[in-house]
């Protein structure tokens, strides 16, 4: 491809172009300009001359008759003044003349030096003046001073024609110089607007049509048609333009058709790197890489739920069948401690009447305590008067003895009597008869007093060991009925207690159907989270991914 010249450089060519007519132009109107500010200074400065001129005849007059040397000095002063403003003012107007030829000839030429001459002829004549102010009331001084006035009368008048004529010069030099600057700015002009309809059509054809060209395939691409391309056969800017924006939807068509790939599943796919700095396509791999990541575990949460969900559907039908059978459990169950409970409430309503028959027996029992205390009184009575019995007994025994051995003296004393004593004998036969009758009454009373005796004090030893063992009895009695009064009180709370698991088991039970209801719902539910992560399992298996 043929190497053409950049834009910029086109561009600095053409603004160079017009910046040099421009040039042309300011130049051209700054000459004009300065032509006539020139003519203008220099009329200005023929003003002043003449100012000068004027005043230095002043002060020349003005010496003559007061013959003061300052005002001599003032007219030198003033005439050096005005040949300092004149030598310009000629040398202005000596450039107005086209030739050397002119100059020599010309009449322009002749003023200007004749003005010089005078001028330097009266400043010569002044300073004559002021050397010889002493003799100044001389007829040669008067007419020294007569010469200067007149050169300067003369230098005046030559001034006003060399003026006149400068200026006439002048103003006859302008409309050629004019009519020059009007036919350089007429061709600047021209050549200024032909480069400006060329830059014009050039910059149309060249930047704008691309541009526009461009802008199109860039309206393309922000609809997402990345097919387009822009026809390019230049090798300047717009045709690197042309091929970068060509080579971004390329580069956006390619990245188009893997993100196509991937979009029907294909993550395996990666994005080339248009350079070192494509974001688009480092942020395209870098998604691919963390979806895919994302899609593995997904893939592998979908495998644990499905596990879980079997798990969890096996689980929900195990508790579903615990539920049913604790519910038919909680009934039995319920119907046991509802017995329970009627069991719990007869026997409180037993140990009651335990209670109340315990009381009564206790009242018993403490009665018999004391008739028993009453009998082992009277049995001690009893043993006191048996052994009084023993001792009358006794008694009865040694009387009977005494009248034995009496009887037994007074058969003695009647056999010794004979007959005499027979009816004596006999009595006291009867006596002895009696006194041994007497004897072994009284020693079988004693013997039936002492087993007596012997027989109320084992009663009275019984009654004792009998009146303790009612005092043990009744301590127990006690006792037991403090416990029968615990029992009673703890079957009465075991009823209450009883009572309310009744109706707990009656709420659990309840729960429990409840419970029941829900597990075979979990279960339902269970079965269709199964059927869903099958299908997310088998949307999963869509996608390929990287091993």
């Amino acid at each position: 491809m043929k190497k053409i010249a950049s834009i910029p450089f086109r561009l600095y060519a053409m603004l160079s172009s017009i910046l040099i007519i421009f040039g042309i132009l300011s130049i051209s109107s700054t000459q004009l300009w300065n032509r006539i500010h020139r003519i203008n200074s220099v009329v200005s400065d023929i003003i002043t001359v003449e100012t000068h001129l004027e005043r230095g005849r002043m002060y020349g007059y003005a010496y003559l008759h007061e013959k003061d040397t300052h005002l001599l000095q003032q007219a030198q002063k003033q005439y050096r003044h005005a040949q300092k403003n004149i030598i310009p003012i000629f040398d202005y107007f000596t450039e107005t003349v086209s030739n050397e030829e002119e100059r020599h000839a010309g009449v322009f030429w002749q003023l200007g030096e004749g003005v010089h001459t005078k001028a330097d002829t009266a400043i010569a004549a002044l300073h004559t003046i002021q050397n010889n102010h002493e003799d100044r009331a001389s007829s040669s001084a008067s007419s020294a001073i007569q010469e200067a006035v007149l050169q300067v009368d003369s230098l005046a008048h030559a001034a006003t024609k060399l003026t006149q004529e400068g200026v006439s010069g002048a103003r006859k030099s302008i409309p050629g110089f004019v009519s020059r600057i009007r036919r350089i700015t007429t061709i600047a002009l021209i050549l200024l607007i032909a480069l400006s309809v060329f830059a014009g059509r050039w910059i149309i054809r060249t930047v704008t049509v691309p541009i526009s060209r461009c802008s199109g395939i860039l309206h393309t691409l922000a609809k997402g048609d990345f097919s387009k391309r822009v026809p390019q056969e230049r090798n300047d800017e717009i045709g690197e333009m042309i091929r970068a924006l060509n080579h971004l939807a390329h580069g956006l068509e390619e990245k188009t058709g893997l993100t196509d790939t991937i979009a029907k599943g294909d993550w395996t796919q990666k994005v080339p790197l248009s350079s070192s700095v494509d974001t688009l396509g480092d942020s395209l791999n870098r998604m691919v890489t963390t979806v895919g990541e994302t899609l593995k575990k997904g893939a592998s949460l979908v495998n644990t739920v499905t596990r879980g969900a079997e798990s969890i559907q096996g689980e929900a039908e195990k508790l579903s069948e615990r539920a049913t059978n604790t519910a038919a459990n909680l009934e039995e169950i319920s119907a046991t401690v509802t017995q329970i409970g009627s069991q719990a409430q007869e026997n409180a309503r037993i140990t009651t009447t335990a209670t109340k028959q315990g009381r009564e027996t206790s009242s018993i029992v403490v009665e018999g305590q004391q008739h028993m205390h009453e009998m082992v009184t009277s049995m001690g009575n009893i043993e006191k008067s048996s052994a009084q019995i023993r001792t009358v007994s006794k008694l009865i025994e040694d009387i009977a003895f005494q009248t034995n051995l009496l009887a037994l003296n007074a058969a003695v004393e009647a056999a010794r009597a004979g007959h005499h004593g027979k009816g004596f004998a006999v009595v006291a036969e009867e006596v002895r008869s009696l006194a041994s009758r007497s004897g072994k009454a009284a020693r079988e009373t004693r013997e039936l007093v002492e087993t007596s005796t012997n027989t109320v004090e084992e009663g009275s030893r019984i009654a004792k060991e009998t009146q303790e063992m009612l005092d043990t009895v009744t301590q127990q009695v006690e006792g037991l009925l403090a416990e029968v009064e615990k029992v009673s009180h703890y079957s009465h709370d075991q009823a209450q207690g009883v009572r309310e698991i009744s109706t707990a088991l009656q709420e659990i039970d309840e729960i429990t159907q409840e419970t029941a209801a829900s597990s075979e719902d979990i279960a339902s539910s269970t079965e269709e989270l199964y059927q869903e992560v099958e299908s997310l399992h088998a949307l999963m298996g869509k996608f390929q991914l990287a091993p």
